[in-house]
């Protein structure tokens, strides 16, 4: 069996204020503050609307995560930056699978994991309540390419092999794992351009109507603009463009239009359909 780090009591210190700060305030709060890694990068520190609960996002990516969640799910909350606790389980979890345990290789201590998000959300499709706990990582911090080929990195993946244990086997939650490759800057510029519709109290039949006519010019006319799909649209349904406009928005956001996201959607490009590949 491997030489695990010990655990201090300077660790379980800091994780006992950390649980007992959260008792107090009866609210979670990250485990990871903003000033707490020193990995360079762009770091954001934001409320979630709605719950009001502070996130803390470690990069661009996660925070083009929940973007990409909330528009997957419906009600998204989040916690983020979560620690794996208590650290022994972790630790016993690493020496089964006999791999070593995250640790400060100067002082050989041990330290204790966290994740970077767990969801709380309804999925559009079935309605039952979905709990995921996501890792996630840019393509070149999970594989090396050597002539080409993708190579993975072994002490990442062991890592991650502890995290599922954890949420899967021990949390009962879901596991997953986003990159870049899902989490582009096309996908969240199409899906805050969606989310840009003005509320609005629709009747089904308004939602039937239009996604059934739209749907049958996008067919005959696939290589049309958006913006002249939806004049073409306005005039068979008799409605204004801007209503149309705000019906294809409010439709792409709930999932009532089929729309390829991982494009970026604007009223100059030509869309694509693709049904949601996200878990």
């Amino acid at each position: 069996m491997i030489r695990q780090a010990i655990i201090t009591e300077k660790e379980l210190e800091k994780n006992k204020k950390w649980l007992a700060k959260t008792d107090d305030l009866q609210e979670y709060f990250p485990y990871v503050g903003i000033r707490d890694t020193w990995k360079i990068g762009r770091r954001h520190l934001h409320l979630e609307p709605g719950t009001r609960r502070m996130h803390v996002s470690a990069s661009d990516l996660e925070r083009r995560a929940m973007t990409r969640l909330r528009h997957k799910f419906k009600d998204a909350t989040f916690k983020t930056q979560v620690p794996s606790l208590p650290i022994g389980l972790t630790m016993e979890i690493a020496n089964e699978l006999d791999v070593i345990h995250p640790r400060d290789w100067e002082e050989n201590a041990a330290k204790t994991m966290s994740t970077d998000i767990v969801m709380n959300g309804i999925d559009r499709q079935t309605l039952e309540p979905r709990e995921i706990a996501v890792f996630i990582r840019y393509l070149n911090g999970l594989y090396n390419w050597v002539d080409g080929e993708a190579k993975p990195i072994t002490r990442e993946w062991q890592k991650i092999s502890i995290a599922e244990i954890y949420h899967t086997k021990h949390q009962n939650q879901e596991f997953i794992i986003l990159t870049d490759k899902q989490l582009s800057k096309y996908t969240e510029y199409s899906i805050n351009w969606l989310n840009e519709y003005q509320p609005e109290t629709y009747q089904e039949e308004d939602i039937v109507t239009f996604v059934s006519v739209f749907m049958d010019v996008f067919e005959k006319n696939s290589f049309l603009i958006l913006n002249d799909l939806l004049e073409e649209t306005a005039t068979n349904i008799n409605k204004t463009f801007s209503a149309c406009l705000n019906l294809f928005r409010y439709c792409g956001t709930k999932h009532y239009l089929p729309l390829d996201i991982k494009r970026r959607i604007t009223l100059s490009s030509t869309i694509g359909l693709a049904y949601d590949d996200l878990l």
